[in-house]
């Protein structure tokens, strides 16, 4: 958390998006202006979704038979959706599917293992990998 102890006194807050960030932040002293904001991701580790007709993931997976690479975010600059892209061309060959969530445009030009699901509320404990390409400027 070197980032947050530079920057701990010059914040007017410091938000953590779950109780185990806030946790971390105070076991690092670092306890001024620190907030919880949820990000909105339920945990649905323990529902069966295999057995939810509603489980998008879940059915995409076994229709595929290739495993889940998931990006929760909006499309914005920061959150680096080029750089998912990239990360998908690169095992395009490969026997996984990258998927985004939480883009309300449609883009067309992106590789073919990569899916765009746009806004959607889902259980995402189908999925073998979770990645975030957000990156900060200091």
């Amino acid at each position: 958390m070197p980032i947050e102890r530079a920057l701990k006194n010059r914040c007017k807050a410091i938000v953590g998006v779950s109780q185990y960030d806030v946790n971390n932040l105070v076991n690092e002293n670092i306890k001024n202006n620190v907030y919880l904001i949820r990000n909105g991701i339920k945990d649905f580790a323990l529902i069966d979704t295999h057995s939810d007709p509603e489980n998008i993931l879940a059915k995409i997976k076994n229709e595929t038979g290739k495993k889940i690479i998931l990006s929760i975010s909006r499309l914005a600059l920061p959150k680096r959706f080029d750089l998912f892209c990239k990360i998908a061309e690169e095992l395009l060959d490969s026997d996984y599917l990258f998927v985004w969530i939480g883009n309300k445009e449609n883009i067309s030009a992106v590789p073919k293992n990569v899916m765009m699901l746009g806004e959607k509320k889902m259980h995402i404990n189908t999925i073998d990998m979770l990645i975030y390409t957000s990156f900060i400027r200091l």
